[in-house]
């Protein structure tokens, strides 16, 4: 699914992002950089419909309203926060929910929990699968949020800081299946801070100032001279 984002903005009391206009195509990695309150989690909760916003997009060529029906059935997302998964539900209770009641993906029912399996597996969270979500740390909840958010394959993922709360060793893992999903042909959009993910994992790179794009490009234009760091300094100006 190609998806174009055509003058996109969120207005608050005190602040505007955008308009933003923006391009992702299958099998790209995305990753929003920029400071504290530069915009990247509104623009991604309005494409959604989550926040109101301005503006419209295109999929595949037609047109569409931010957050249509179209888009939400091909999307997941996984918000940095996991203050919204059920406490008094079990792991594996919340996967099977989320393999028979979802509409977004190509898998469904047993070929979403059967892939959901896989993805315990990999992550290490199958033996604690019988345990209350209310007893999990903080990463091994970012852990479920991530395979509810991957179960079911879809056309379009977005993560809101990516490897934030795994260990080493499960935030490679991690990143080892988001470059599957790409491979695929899966749409990747990450808002971070994480500034060694971009310049490792992604192909193109936004970086946004004050809800304004600065810079956007494949990461070897954004990041040309090969230091990551400075070179996003320049741009943010700090």
């Amino acid at each position: 699914m190609r998806i174009e984002l055509v003058e996109v903005a969120v207005t608050y009391p005190s602040a505007r992002i955008g308009p933003v206009s923006l391009e992702f195509n299958p099998g790209e990695l995305h990753c929003l950089l920029g400071p504290n309150g530069a915009g990247k989690t509104s623009i991604l909760r309005a494409v959604l419909g989550l926040t109101n916003g301005t503006g419209s997009m295109l999929l595949d060529g037609k047109r569409t309203r931010l957050g249509a029906k179209v888009l939400r059935r091909s999307a997941e997302w996984a918000p940095d926060s996991t203050e919204f998964l059920p406490d008094a539900l079990t792991c594996w209770e919340l996967v099977r929910f989320h393999a028979w009641c979802g509409a977004s993906g190509s898998l469904h029912g047993q070929s979403a929990m059967e892939y959901a399996t896989e993805l315990m597996d990999r992550l290490s969270l199958q033996p604690e699968r019988s345990q209350l979500v209310g007893s999990y740390s903080f990463g091994m909840k970012r852990k479920l949020q991530l395979i509810c958010c991957l179960m079911r394959r879809p056309a379009l993922v977005i993560v809101d800081e990516p490897r934030n709360g795994l260990d080493p060793v499960t935030a490679d893992e991690m990143a080892r299946i988001l470059h599957e999903h790409r491979r695929e042909g899966a749409v990747i959009v990450g808002a971070t801070h994480d500034l060694d993910f971009a310049a490792r994992e992604s192909t193109h790179v936004v970086v946004l100032v004050r809800g304004q794009v600065r810079e956007a490009g494949t990461k070897a234009q954004v990041f040309t001279g090969g230091d990551s760091r400075e070179r996003y300094r320049e741009m943010v100006g700090q």
